[in-house]
């Protein structure tokens, strides 16, 4: 076995304020790193604070920052400029012996380690690496009281401040022949744009991802400083700092590699959206975006560290949210007691290696899930797809009319649409009756439902059907039809007790209930074809996590039916349906 000191040495070197969110974040940067075994546990970490009045690190942390160097920014320095100085301050403290030298924000863990043919090919071939950004810089939002920089970092550099309207490509031309004379090498593409865009960009990278051999770095660190007074006189935000790399590198015409995103990938439903190879090969997770957990909070607290392994998280945040459940076993990692602590309510390790997990919480997942899609995509935003993709006009025509065919609507219907999602197959049967309620308790689709499927006799609730109660907002006139379509399957038995027993209430007689495409217990294996698909459903189910749900035996719904005096008859689909080989509707009188 070839010996850890012949791998190349590689060294990481993060800044932060001195509070818990920080010492939170780095401390899982090194655990992150340690998983993947004794060659990266020798790897250089470096965390550098910056505060007015640096506090010494809690005893709390001690323990945690063991194999960790804490440098602190001069407070004086901190006073004049700002988080620069610990920011700035790494470059100074990189180690000349090393073969790669990292700078990385908090924020960040890998879920891979670093390839080896990338690190051999950065030793045969010294560069700048980072991945290009994901949309051009702002020229917004640069009041000088609320820049200090300027002045202690810009200095007199007899350029004017670029206007807030400045187009893109334009900054970049100014900033070019300010700075080197010439125009700057468009020749990359912003990573969030869409692929239509035609817009360019420089080597324009930022400090969640910069890696360079370390004479290389000092080298850009030099350069940096003699662009820095006319940067921040141009940009004159906080965008500067990243508009420093471009320009140090152009000017000191420094070998640079931009790197796949899959090197610095953010949380981030466009991303996920518009890379969803380099979502699933993740190197290095930034999880910037804080609109489905608080980036600063999930490791300061068992308590947090729960709240964020219980959500519903789907894209790279699950990617990330799976990743620190792995390396944890579902615990704390960072108790005050040596001992760790075992969090409770989410997928967790007990002793002997069981896990228990908490499920799918179908109301999480239906919040989140729509959000991923553009607010046109109707059909993808409710799961309408078929291998990834929209089903087609003939297939969403096929299930309308089945829809249509066994709730046999006349125009004095009133219709309750249960789990109504966008409300696009809602409008189409409001067309055939005198008044219809819809209920969903996805906000994010009924957002779209109130904004594109509406009309005069549909009135639209938020509420979770599993809820439902006689005296319900909208239950003052009974239904005569009620129609449930593709959702009986996050239901269970004692829910579907529930559900029936407060229809049968709120219907007049002769009622009519028609719940589609129903998952068929006993034509599951015709959905899971393959080996491999079988045992990741087998998997699944053992965790809790099995996406499709429940899978429904006739006789089971048959036997709730009966309890409130309901009789049901079972139809098979349309065997033009793709999913015809294994769901199946019911009517219940």
């Amino acid at each position: 076995m070839e010996h850890a000191s012949q791998h190349p040495k590689v060294e990481f070197l993060i800044c932060g304020s001195p509070n818990d969110a920080f010492y939170s974040q780095i401390a899982f940067f090194r655990l992150a790193l340690d998983s993947f075994g004794e060659r990266w546990k020798q790897a250089r970490v470096v965390a550098v604070f910056g505060d007015e009045n640096p506090p010494p690190l809690p005893d709390r942390w001690k323990a945690y920052f063991k194999n960790i160097e804490v440098v602190y920014a001069d407070p004086e320095e901190f006073r004049r400029t700002g988080f620069y100085a610990a920011s700035d301050l790494r470059f100074e403290l990189v180690d000349p012996d090393s073969d790669l030298s990292c700078i990385c924000d908090a924020d960040t863990a890998f879920i891979r380690p670093l390839p080896q043919d990338l690190l051999d090919e950065i030793k045969a071939s010294p560069a700048v690496m980072g991945v290009i950004v994901h949309i051009p810089f702002s020229m917004g939002g640069r009041a000088d009281e609320l820049f200090p920089l300027q002045n202690e970092k810009g200095g007199e550099a007899e350029v004017q401040r670029l206007p807030a309207d400045t187009p893109p490509h334009e900054a970049w031309e100014k900033l070019g022949h300010a700075i080197l004379g010439r125009s700057p090498d468009m020749s990359y593409r912003y990573n969030l744009l869409e692929p239509s865009s035609t817009e360019r960009s420089p080597f324009y990278i930022n400090y969640g991802f910069l890696a360079a051999p370390p004479q290389l770095m000092r080298e850009l660190y030099r350069g940096i400083r003699e662009v820095e007074p006319k940067v921040i006189s141009m940009v004159g935000n906080g965008f500067y700092g990243q508009v420093t790399i471009t320009m140090a590198a152009e000017k000191l015409n420094l070998p640079v590699r931009a790197l796949p995103m899959r090197f610095n990938y953010p949380n981030d439903r466009k991303a996920d959206r518009l890379h969803p190879d380099e979502m699933r090969n993740m190197v290095l997770c930034h999880y910037l975006r804080h609109s489905r957990f608080n980036r600063h909070h999930i490791f300061t607290s068992p308590k947090a560290f729960n709240d964020f392994l219980g959500r519903y998280l789907i894209g790279s945040d699950r990617v990330f949210q799976v990743y620190v459940n792995e390396i944890t076993g579902g615990r704390y990692p960072f108790a005050e007691s040596k001992e760790n602590m075992v969090t409770e309510g989410a997928e967790v390790r007990h002793p002997g290696g069981q896990r228990r997990s908490i499920g799918v919480d179908w109301q999480r997942y239906y919040q989140d899930y729509p959000l991923q899609f553009d607010t046109s995509e109707y059909l993808k935003q409710t799961g309408h797809t078929l291998q990834g993709k929209p089903i087609s006009q003939e297939q969403f025509d096929l299930i309308l009319g089945d829809m249509r065919k066994h709730l046999a609507l006349e125009r004095d219907d009133a219709l309750l649409d249960l789990c109504c999602g966008n409300g696009i197959f809602t409008r189409e049967l409001a067309k055939k009756c005198r008044h219809v309620a819809a209920v969903d308790f996805s906000e994010p689709l009924l957002n779209v439902a109130e904004r594109d499927h509406i009309a005069p006799n549909l009135h639209y609730y938020l509420m979770d059907v599993s809820k439902i109660q006689a005296d319900s907002a909208f239950t003052a006139t009974p239904f005569s039809k009620v129609v449930m379509c593709a959702a009986l399957q996050y239901f269970d038995k004692t829910q579907l007790d529930h559900l029936l027993g407060t229809l049968k209430q709120i219907t007049e007689d002769g009622r009519r209930i028609v719940f589609l495409l129903i998952p068929d217990k006993r034509k599951k294996w015709a959905f899971y074809k393959t080996f491999s698909q079988r045992i990741r459903h087998l998997y699944r189910l053992v965790r809790g996590a099995e996406v499709m749900g429940t899978w429904w035996d006739p006789r089971d719904i048959e036997s709730v039916c009966s309890k409130h005096g309901l009789k049901c008859t079972f139809y098979q689909m349309d065997e033009r349906l793709h999913p015809s080989q294994y769901r199946f509707h019911v009517v219940i009188s």
